[in-house]
């Protein structure tokens, strides 16, 4: 059998090459079930090394929280920096369907709720990884994504007046993992103390949704 003689070829050919083998259609998928990096990169030591970064360049990212642990979403959100710098899109969608998310008490407690199971207490450690990421030194709004139950946090303002009351309450979810990752848990709780208008904009939507849901009755 004959092989080609890739190594050989000229290194912005290569390149080339790489990109194409490398490159990604759909999201990443980060699952338990799945190789964390193709298998090019395993191919030999100056391969890996001409290819890693580029893979992770070139390509978004996701991953599913269901219930159960997440051991495998921690160890990939564990590698070295120089990798999860370059991520440009990563989303996390959140499926658990028979979760109140609409909860006050596991909304204020939701880095201590056990009532999630598995995902509740891995939820906690993930975000605190996630916000740790330094992606390029992009702001972590413009790298991270989150969906909640199908519902994402980049629902507009007037475009959330038009849904009804219990899937605005899965993007408001989603709209504040991602607020807690930007701005952490606890300065999350002193600006909800302190009513910053950017904050309680979600929550004056829901009042009047709220409202809205009363007047029609």
């Amino acid at each position: 059998m004959n092989h080609f003689p890739l190594l050989r070829l000229p290194p912005e050919i290569r390149n080339v090459v790489y990109h194409i083998a490398l490159y990604e259609r759909r999201p990443v998928a980060i699952s338990p079930n799945r190789p964390s990096e193709p298998s090019l990169l395993k191919t030999c030591k100056q391969i890996r090394q001409e290819t890693e970064l580029m893979f992770y360049a070139i390509n978004d990212f996701t991953t599913t929280m269901t219930i159960g642990p997440h051991k495998h979403l921690v160890h990939w959100l564990s590698k070295p920096q120089r990798k999860l710098a370059l991520i440009k899109s990563f989303t996390v969608r959140i499926e658990l369907p028979g979760f109140d998310f609409w909860d006050v008490d596991a909304l204020a407690e939701i880095s201590r709720t056990e009532r999630m199971g598995p995902t509740g207490r891995d939820l906690p450690t993930i975000l605190t990884i996630v916000r740790r990421c330094a992606f390029g030194q992009r702001a972590l709004e413009s790298v991270l994504r989150f969906s909640v139950n199908g519902a994402g946090d980049d629902l507009r303002y007037f475009d959330a007046l038009q849904l009804d009351l219990e899937t605005f309450r899965k993007h408001f979810m989603a709209e504040l993992l991602l607020m807690m990752v930007v701005f952490g848990s606890d300065a999350m709780d002193a600006m909800l103390e302190e009513e910053e208008p950017g904050c309680w904009e979600f929550l004056e939507l829901e009042e009047m949704l709220q409202e809205g849901m009363r007047s029609r009755l």
